[in-house]
């Protein structure tokens, strides 16, 4: 109902995943191809501000994905090889060590610094994706003031988690950075 009143015909579809289904591993999730938000049988059953800000954060990528195309269909494909240039990095980094180059040391940091230019773009969208939530759900009014500490704890704590695999590469960058400045 609160996707019908944010986006009209253009609202996305809100499914609920049965556990033991092969797309609970995802969680819960967007999925634009399909305009389709996807939610855990606990977030879409569960009567707990917390999960509601899950759900309204899912609707603020979808809202997201339609006003501004030209910013997210660019993080899509940011968020993908953020994970996929990282995971490189550290594996030339772990072979690296039996053969302790530094021009491959190089390639590394070079790596890691590209994921966290690309993961600072999904910071910024999953930020935007929440204060969108936050918006929805002022607007939809049926939160009580003692609500908001899980609303804002719940979005608050699932930024972190992309704060935190930025921050992780800008750190291997500039630790290794510094002992590859000194050899």
């Amino acid at each position: 109902a609160v996707a019908e009143k944010q986006m009209g015909e253009a609202a996305p579809e809100v499914l609920c995943i049965p556990e033991k289904h092969a797309l609970a591993k995802t969680g819960d999730a967007f999925a634009p191809r399909y305009r389709t938000i996807l939610l855990s049988q606990q977030t879409f059953f569960k009567r707990d501000p917390s999960f509601w800000a899950v759900g309204a954060h899912e609707l603020g990528h979808a809202i997201l994905h339609r006003r501004y195309p030209w910013f997210v269909m660019p993080v899509m494909l940011f968020r993908k090889l953020s994970t996929q240039v990282v995971a490189y990095a550290f594996t030339i980094m772990m072979v690296n060590m039996f053969f302790a180059s530094q021009a491959v040391l190089n390639v590394a940091l070079g790596l890691y610094w590209l994921g966290f230019a690309l993961s600072t773009f999904v910071c910024v969208d999953e930020f935007l994706a929440s204060v969108i939530a936050v918006r929805v759900l002022k607007a939809d009014g049926r939160l009580r003031p003692d609500h908001w500490f899980g609303v804002y704890g719940a979005l608050f704590t699932a930024f972190l988690t992309y704060l935190g695999a930025a921050i992780g590469s800008l750190t291997v960058v500039l630790l290794y950075g510094d002992v590859a400045a000194r050899l």
